[in-house]
């Protein structure tokens, strides 16, 4: 590839501001810059900073873009590309997703001003723009955080599957660990409490939810080299109401190092006993991939509620993983267009649908290891999702797996915030090869690919994604507001402009903690 393409900004005010041409970084099939012989290629970090950097109004302030160039060259020669992840540390609020203007001779619009290696305009050459870690809101003046809730003295890291479980599982791509003393096993679990919404069902001494179904009507043995034999109870899966948490690194390597939402359960039947661990408690499944095994993490929660969206066929608001269909969702890496099984719409969609969706509604697109057929389990019940998932992490005898080895997919623990819901009608493609006719409009680029077609939903149509959708609805509680009058910690007295400060706080914003205050 050759040429020059724009960056189009908008700040928070969602003014738009169209960069000079920035030159792109060209490489040879042999992944080799070829750009600028003379010193070895294009620096496109630099060109692109300076770039966004240049922009009238210090629309971007100086010194405030990250640049990384994460890889290029990815696959064979006609896939080459390159990838940049761009981080603004100097802008406030939220920021819409940059756009990519290929366009830049601006005394025509017929042409492109990017090249194949043919030489021919804007021939196999595609882009996409997606968002990574954790955003802000886009529909609040003032930013709140909706993870606000610390657990205290407790520090986790995170581990794949393949040593807490012995292998992947439905719903379990890996583990929490780090769990070692009894107070930190009571923090931790009292301080993720409630899940769905409903505080009179909490259970055991730590108050709160495990967000996991049990089957019934059978007791199992479980015979495996890692705990030996040991009776249970029946089988075990994630439940309608898993816990989201965020997870902080303790200690970064540069003050770029994000924080990640995980999706979390607990485990009714096993303990880390059972696989010769010393971490204390019930087993904390992440149903999402962890993003690094190194770091340590500290854990914060939310008062807000996660549902799975399900088809709620007994309209008690309650998902019956055995009897009850969840909603599907079929999207591609880079697009902002979802298509769901089922209309799911609170305007239009059916009165079964629970939860259902409306525009400005907050939705996370886990990679949870799903599952995309159903089995019947020991004791009789026939599950939705639970087979067809992954049994390892990586797969590399299959050719259509896009990372070509890694079955789970890194940092899909972002939310999406809906900006347009709608019913389409129906294509040629609508009752053969995909559900195309219930579509969501999200806030960005999807950041993973979910392009498997199979039959969840058991309609007898080979034309659904498999990603199921979880709905978050944050809670008037446990939120800590950015921004906000004498910080979050007083109330000001407008007649004075003084802040009255709450006990424990001083200072002119009671930004300042009074050791002495009682």
């Amino acid at each position: 590839m050759s040429g020059t393409y724009g960056l189009k900004f908008y700040d928070v005010f969602g003014e738009d501001y169209l960069t000079a041409p920035i030159m792109m970084e060209d490489y040879t099939n042999k992944h080799e810059k070829n750009n600028n012989p003379k010193d070895g290629g294009e620096e496109s970090c630099v060109n692109i900073v300076n770039a966004l950097e240049g922009l009238p109004n210090d629309a971007v302030p100086k010194d405030s873009v990250y640049c990384r160039e994460i890889n290029f060259g990815k696959g064979y020669a006609a896939e080459c590309g390159v990838s940049y992840s761009l981080t603004f540390t100097g802008n406030p609020g939220y920021l819409k997703q940059l756009e990519i203007d290929l366009y830049m001779d601006k005394s025509t619009t017929q042409r492109s001003t990017m090249f194949n290696q043919k030489g021919y305009a804007g021939l196999n050459v595609s882009t996409m723009v997606y968002k990574q870690g954790i955003p802000m809101q886009p529909d609040r003046l003032n930013q709140v955080e909706y993870w606000a809730t610390k657990c205290t003295n407790v520090k986790v890291t995170t581990q794949f599957a393949g040593k807490v479980p012995e292998k992947p599982d439905h719903n379990i791509w890996g583990a929490l660990r780090g769990i070692e003393t009894v107070h930190e096993q009571f923090e931790l679990a009292s301080c993720l409490g409630d899940s769905d919404g409903i505080t009179s069902n909490n259970v055991d001494v730590y108050d709160f939810d495990y967000a996991t179904y049990v089957g019934t009507g059978i007791t199992q043995t479980f015979t495996s080299n890692a705990h030996g034999t040991d009776d249970y109870g029946s089988y075990e899966k994630m439940n309608g109401y898993p816990h989201i948490i965020k997870l902080v690194p303790d200690q970064t390597s540069d003050k770029f190092e994000p924080s990640y939402y995980q999706l979390v359960w607990v485990s009714r039947n096993y303990t880390y006993a059972d696989y010769g661990l010393t971490d204390l408690g019930q087993v904390f499944w992440l149903a999402s991939p962890p993003i690094s095994t190194t770091i340590e993490y500290l854990v914060y929660a939310t008062d807000g509620v996660a549902e799975v969206v399900f088809w709620d066929t007994d309209s008690d608001g309650e998902l019956d993983i055995v009897n009850e269909a969840r909603v599907t969702a079929y999207f591609s890496l880079g697009s902002k267009l979802i298509y769901t099984s089922y209309d799911v719409s609170c305007e239009t969609g059916s009165s079964y649908i629970h939860p259902c969706l409306d525009k400005g509604d907050m939705i996370f697109l886990f990679d949870a290891n799903w599952g995309t057929e159903t089995k019947t389990m020991p004791n009789g019940d026939t599950i939705f999702g639970a087979g067809g998932y992954h049994h390892a992490l990586t797969d590399t005898d299959k050719p259509d797996n896009a990372w070509k080895d890694n079955n789970y997919h890194l940092n899909t623990g972002t939310y999406y915030t809906i900006k347009k819901i709608y019913k389409a009608d129906p294509t040629n493609i609508t009752f053969t090869k995909m559900e195309d006719r219930y579509r969501i409009v999200v806030d960005s680029g999807i950041n993973w690919d979910a392009d498997n077609t199979t039959d969840p939903d058991g309609d007898g149509y080979t034309n659904t994604g498999h990603v199921q959708i979880i709905k978050f609805s944050p809670a008037t509680t446990g939120n800590y507001e950015y921004l906000s009058e004498c910080g979050g910690r007083g109330n000001c007295d407008y007649d004075s402009g003084i802040c009255d400060c709450y006990s424990g706080y001083t200072g002119l914003a009671c930004e300042d903690v009074d050791g002495l205050a009682v």
